[in-house]
């Protein structure tokens, strides 16, 4: 968003949720299928993480890989769980005004 100097610089405020997701394998030889946290033989386990932001009290969802060798990223995209229109105002994009706290309303 530095591009875009009508929208505020968010920060993290709060972890408000994190958890480990399910990872359900479908073994297609036998057509069943397993449920797992922590499947064997993974190089990875996927976290679904809800933030809150500052200014403007945002909550945003995303879900974070943690590969093995320590690394995260996020996979997908971060998705805005609470929007207000008046905050987001000053930009045309509708894209991102999912992203931006106006500096001036």
């Amino acid at each position: 968003m530095s591009n875009f100097s009508q929208c505020s610089t968010l920060y993290i405020s709060d972890v408000v949720d994190g958890r480990l997701q399910e990872i359900v394998r479908i073994n297609r030889d036998e057509k069943s299928r397993s449920r797992s946290t922590q499947p064997p033989g993974f190089a990875f386990k996927d976290y679904i993480v809800t933030l809150e932001t500052t200014p403007g009290g945002g909550l945003f969802e995303a879900t974070v890989r943690h590969l093995l060798n320590s690394e995260f990223s996020v996979v997908g995209v971060v998705k805005r769980l609470n929007i207000n229109e008046i905050q987001s105002r000053c930009i045309s994009d509708n894209s991102l005004k999912y992203y931006c706290y106006c500096r001036y309303k």
